[in-house]
């Protein structure tokens, strides 16, 4: 199996490495530090099975590419059986709820998680076509269910950027809704988190690790 990892962090590069290379002897590894050198690697080589990605990568202005998740679509475009490994520090509900919906990867991992022997293991699963989501992933992802308003995508980019202070009509402007829309939403959002004001919607859902 031929594998790039793509870290902004080469110690933690090496240390993925070390410990696959004793699991995975005959694996063929890659690596890069930037998403443009990810690119480089892509185009140097056809054949690539699998991708080990940290979801906070260094923004690349001159592709449009924000983190790792954007950096995963656009490899599907182009390596569209090659397997998708997540990684990310992020411990936000939506945050880690949005990578699981927009790459929904093979193998998905919260660092914390990341021990020798869940990384060989997520790479074995991979390997034998299953998915592996680590349990703090998974924790997460259950979190969301129990809110069902919170599976709406409208839902979470209202909470975010109500979060990041956005007033309501720009919150409407920016997603192609109107006012009323966006008022009728929070309110259902407040409901669900028994709070009676936006900033009090705003930080319970921090408290409970939404955003």
């Amino acid at each position: 199996m031929n594998i790039l990892v793509v870290d902004d962090h080469p110690l933690i590069i090496e240390g993925y490495i070390s410990i696959l290379q004793s699991a995975f002897p005959f694996f063929k590894f890659f690596t890069a530090n930037t998403i443009n050198e990810a690119y480089n690697v892509m185009k140097r080589e056809d054949h690539i099975d699998c991708f080990i990605l940290d979801y906070d990568l260094p923004v690349c202005d001159t592709r449009n590419i924000s983190n790792g998740a954007d950096l995963a679509k656009e490899i599907r475009k182009h390596f569209s059986s090659s397997k998708i490994v997540m990684i990310t520090a992020h411990e936000e509900i939506l945050t880690v709820y949005n990578i699981h919906k927009k790459v929904f990867p093979d193998a998905f991992m919260i660092k914390k998680d990341v021990t020798a022997e869940v990384i060989v293991k997520a790479i074995d699963q991979v390997q034998k076509e299953e998915r592996y989501y680590s349990e703090a992933v998974k924790s997460c992802i259950g979190q969301i269910a129990k809110k069902e308003l919170m599976w709406e995508e409208n839902n979470i980019q209202i909470l975010l950027l109500l979060s990041k202070g956005y007033k309501i009509k720009d919150i409407g402007d920016l997603l192609s809704l109107s006012m009323s829309t966006v008022q009728k939403r929070i309110l259902l959002m407040k409901e669900a988190f028994d709070v009676m004001d936006n900033g009090g919607l705003v930080k319970e859902a921090v408290i409970q690790k939404y955003i």
